[in-house]
């Protein structure tokens, strides 16, 4: 019954249908999540109307974070003195460093990376140890992910990349859409 409530509120809010919202959302672990196509003409409103007003942009929704003018997603707090050490071993970190460039995960690897099993701290329905040999530490977490083409996380789910024709040999090199309005801003 949450569920139906929150894609309820969901569908009133963005003036659509709730048939439609149903239809065109889906699940991530226990999460309703709208496709980035659902979002995107807002984010990109809301970014044009924020910069606009002389203040500062963070998307908190992963695929659109590299629009934001920050490098730590949607806070700005590595804009203050002694915040600047974020967790930068993540998808979203990667995409930024990447901006206009192959996106790799040897961008990322060198970054610290918590070492033990991550698994307890999430729902159940985000749990790898018992698929990946009992291994489920972070860095599991991100190099599963990082292939899993078209889910919510993965680098192919941030507006403007796309994913290479050819088949990888270990870890995917993404390309970004050579559209310029598809392309992040680069960390700076």
């Amino acid at each position: 019954m949450p569920q139906i409530a929150l894609v309820w509120k969901e569908a009133h809010c963005w003036g659509v249908p709730v048939t439609e919202t149903v239809r065109n959302r889906f699940g991530d672990g226990r999460e309703l999540v709208l496709p980035p196509s659902r979002k995107l003409a807002t984010v990109l409103e809301v970014a044009a109307e924020v910069r606009r007003c002389k203040m500062t942009f963070g998307a908190a929704d992963n695929e659109f974070q590299h629009l934001s003018d920050t490098g730590c997603c949607c806070s700005g707090v590595d804009r203050f003195h002694d915040f600047e050490n974020y967790f930068k071993h993540q998808i979203g970190y990667a995409i930024r460093r990447c901006v206009g460039k192959t996106i790799t995960y040897s961008t990322i690897q060198h970054e610290w990376a918590p070492s033990g099993s991550v698994d307890r701290f999430l729902n159940s329905k985000s749990r790898i140890a018992h698929r990946n040999k009992g291994r489920a530490t972070m860095i599991d977490h991100i190099k599963l992910r990082w292939n899993q083409q078209g889910v919510p996380g993965s680098p192919s789910s941030f507006f403007g990349v796309k994913v290479p024709n050819s088949a990888p040999l270990d870890l995917i090199a993404y390309e970004w859409d050579t559209r310029p309005q598809n392309r992040g801003r680069p960390l700076t």
